[in-house]
């Protein structure tokens, strides 16, 4: 994983509450290609699409979200340009 993947996979671990395991790396993958499909139309995510795309991929999430409770969340154009980032 590079740099960005680390911190994209963080930052969607904080955001949406997912297990300290996930997203994997394939999960990540499939996270990115599907948030790159909807930039490339020209579409900018909404918290609806992530959400709907990170739960796709990783189905628990919603449910860690107590252990990153004080943590400080990124915001969704961070998270953006991170998975577009090439």
């Amino acid at each position: 994983m590079t740099d960005n993947d680390q911190e994209l996979a963080h930052g969607i671990k904080i955001t949406f509450g997912t297990a300290t395991t996930e997203p994997s790396s394939i999960q990540l993958g499939k996270i990115k290609q599907e948030i790159q499909a909807l930039h490339t139309k020209g579409i900018t995510p909404s918290k609806k699409d992530w959400t709907a795309i990170v739960r796709k991929y990783c189905p628990d999430a919603g449910s860690y979200e107590h252990l990153y409770e004080r943590a400080d969340t990124p915001d969704l154009t961070t998270l953006l340009k991170l998975a577009t980032e090439k």
